[in-house]
C-alpha cells in the first residue's frame, strides 16, 4: 500500500515530461522568431544591385550639380510638422509651386512614403 512517509522516485517518465517541455519552449520560441523576422522583412533591398548602384551614383552626381549651382536645403521638424527651406537662383526658386519628399526606410520598402510639401513663401515649404 502507498506509505505517505515513502519518498516519490524520478522515474522516465518525469524525465520524459521535462525533455519535451524544455525542448518545446525552445523550439516554439525559434518558430516565432522566425515567424516575425519573415513577416517583418522581404530580405530584398533592391531588385538589381547593379542598376540601384547606377541609379544611386546618376542621383549623388545630380546632387552635386545643384550644389554647384547654388542650391541648397534644409529640413525642419517640429510637432509633426515638416518644413522645407531651399535656396538657390532666384527665378528658379520663384517657379516652384511644391516639391515632393520620400521618405524610404533602409531595411525595407512596407513603410517607405512620399508627402507633397507645397509653397507657402518662395524657397519654403510646408
Amino acid at each position: 500500500m502507498n506509505n505517505p512517509a515513502e519518498p516519490k522516485h524520478f522515474t522516465g517518465r518525469h524525465m520524459l515530461a521535462i525533455m519535451i517541455a524544455f525542448f518545446g519552449v525552445i523550439i516554439s520560441v525559434n518558430v516565432f522568431m522566425a515567424y516575425m523576422a519573415s513577416k517583418s522583412w522581404s530580405g530584398i533591398l533592391a531588385k538589381n544591385t547593379y542598376v540601384a548602384s547606377q541609379d544611386f551614383n546618376m542621383k549623388a552626381a545630380e546632387a552635386r550639380h545643384w550644389a554647384e549651382l547654388g542650391f541648397s536645403g534644409a529640413f525642419k521638424v517640429e510637432s509633426r510638422r515638416l518644413e522645407y527651406r531651399l535656396q538657390g537662383p532666384a527665378g528658379e526658386i520663384e517657379r516652384l509651386a511644391a516639391i515632393t519628399a520620400l521618405f524610404h526606410r533602409p531595411v525595407g520598402d512596407k513603410q517607405d512614403f512620399s508627402l507633397t510639401l507645397p509653397r507657402v513663401a518662395p524657397g519654403f515649404m510646408r
